[in-house]
């Protein structure tokens, strides 16, 4: 594997963290290891409370596979950010553009924009957790 994978396989195994940002080159979601890393991070990290992992290039398909892992795996992580913009808070254009300007394909821009729709339901669902469990600890 590569650095992107090593830095996610030791994010998986910390305890302690609570916001990482490996944000970085284009090319470096191109590690054959680093979707199956990505999805023991989230799986398997229950301090992390927010990731970044935008301008790494990650295919679309191990960004859904992330989001999949998210969603059915941790309910700690309240914000998991794949691309430099947020497309789900994007006009249609705007959000068409600065997808392909991250290097989205145009024919996967509906999917990304899908699946980061997908990504603000779950980071909601795990504010609202956390929240409910800040009050229940506090009474």
């Amino acid at each position: 594997g590569g650095l992107l994978s090593a830095v996610l396989v030791a994010l998986a195994a910390n305890t302690s963290l609570t916001d990482a940002d490996l944000s970085c080159h284009p090319s470096a979601a191109a590690e054959p290891a680093v979707e199956s890393a990505l999805v023991a991070v989230l799986v398997g990290n229950r301090s992390l409370q927010a990731l970044q992992l935008h301008g790494c290039g990650l295919p679309l398909g191990a960004a859904a596979s992330a989001v999949g892992a998210w969603e059915r795996s941790n309910l700690t992580l309240q914000r998991l950010r794949l691309w430099r913009i947020e497309p789900a808070a994007l006009p249609e254009a705007a959000a068409v553009a600065a997808l392909q300007a991250e290097g989205v394909p145009p024919g996967f821009v509906p999917s990304a924009r899908a699946l980061a729709t997908r990504a603000v339901a779950v980071a909601r669902r795990n504010a609202r957790i956390s929240e409910a469990m800040e009050r229940a600890l506090g009474d």
